[in-house]
């Protein structure tokens, strides 16, 4: 059975399963330990990998998305290091590498954001495709998908050009300026166009019919800012450059400023 479950949600009813394996994020920590036995954790979140009890089954290292951790757990190598990762000496499909590495906000290689857009235009992408390293047609999948993600990416510099010009501002709160956005687009990359040396973090929000659903998002002139201490902080969590978390009501500094 496949769960999903995010921050805020109500806990979900577990005592059905025997087995029970909690990818890319993680439940309550009263609740984790409560399920020790029965539960594989497979994570990356640096804040969870604080709180949540270290002696649960699975791979946690902060750095390297979950993603690419379960292939790791399943089909490789358990031990590999984040240097590992890092240096690109684990055996993974390059499919899975890249969408690791957008995970966490790591550009490094050009085909990244292709493939990340290319993959979300496909109405049914060939999972067993990009999965499977072995099967000869893997990397011209992959390169196609990237070809049609470039494209993507070129229209979306436009518009969102366009968008964070016209309708972004600034927000002084949790110490922090962010630039902000009212918008349900995902990403960050609707604030390249307008963020300025001034600028500590990104900030999106949007109503989602019952609560704020919002983000923050890093920039790459400020590495050393944390912003997954403010999203904890109001009930969500993520990592240091990429989080989020939910409100009920906005706080003031955003409507005022």
């Amino acid at each position: 059975d496949l769960l999903g479950w995010d921050h805020g949600d109500d806990i979900l009813d577990l005592a059905p399963y025997d087995r029970i394996y909690i990818m890319d994020l993680s439940l309550p920590p009263a609740v984790m330990s409560a399920n020790a036995e029965r539960i594989t954790w497979l994570d990356h979140h640096r804040s969870a990998l604080k709180e949540c009890p270290s002696y649960l089954a699975g791979i946690r290292i902060d750095g390297v998305a979950a993603a690419r951790l379960t292939f790791q757990w399943f089909f490789g190598d358990r031990k590999a290091t984040l240097a590992d990762y890092i240096d690109a000496k684990v055996k993974e499909p390059r499919a899975i590498q890249l969408l690791g590495q957008f995970d966490i906000w790591d550009k490094r290689d050009p085909q990244t954001d292709q493939f990340q857009y290319g993959l979300s235009s496909e109405e049914t992408p060939q999972w067993d495709l990009i999965t499977n390293m072995d099967d000869p047609s893997h990397a011209a999948y992959v390169d196609d998908i990237a070809a049609k993600g470039q494209t993507i990416l070129r229209y979306l510099a436009v518009t969102n050009a366009q968008i964070a010009n016209k309708s972004g501002f600034d927000v002084k709160w949790e110490g922090l300026t962010l630039r902000a956005l009212n918008t349900a687009a995902k990403g960050s990359m609707q604030f390249d166009a307008s963020i300025k040396d001034h600028h500590d973090g990104m900030l999106k929000f949007n109503w989602d019919g019952e609560n704020w659903d919002c983000s923050l998002y890093g920039v790459k002139h400020k590495p050393d800012v944390d912003l997954s201490v403010i999203a904890k902080k109001h009930g969500g969590g993520g990592h240091r450059a990429s989080c989020g978390f939910r409100l009920s009501s906005l706080p003031k500094e955003w409507s005022s400023t």
